[in-house]
């Protein structure tokens, strides 16, 4: 499986707009949704396979400040009673 790519391979469009949503086939070919939905009609046209919404990668999710979820552990936190 090839690593998600960071623009459209049809018409070149950024992902890094977040409100650019990729969609990829189970080989990592990745699309954006005006591509997708258009003359692609959800269809990866190298594999034949479906163009389903990409997830998105740790390097891509923005950095919230914080206590981050799951690290401190439930016996950190205070209960009443």
């Amino acid at each position: 499986m090839s690593s998600p790519k960071g623009k459209c391979q049809r018409c070149s469009a950024s992902f890094e707009d977040e409100s650019t949503d990729a969609y990829s086939c189970h080989h990592g070919c990745t699309f954006c949704g005006e591509c997708r939905n258009g003359d692609l009609n959800g269809i990866c046209p190298n594999c034949g396979g479906e163009l389903t919404l990409r997830d998105k990668t740790r390097s891509e999710i923005p950095f919230k400040s914080g206590r981050a979820c799951g690290l401190s552990g439930a016996s950190s936190l205070e209960h009443d009673g």
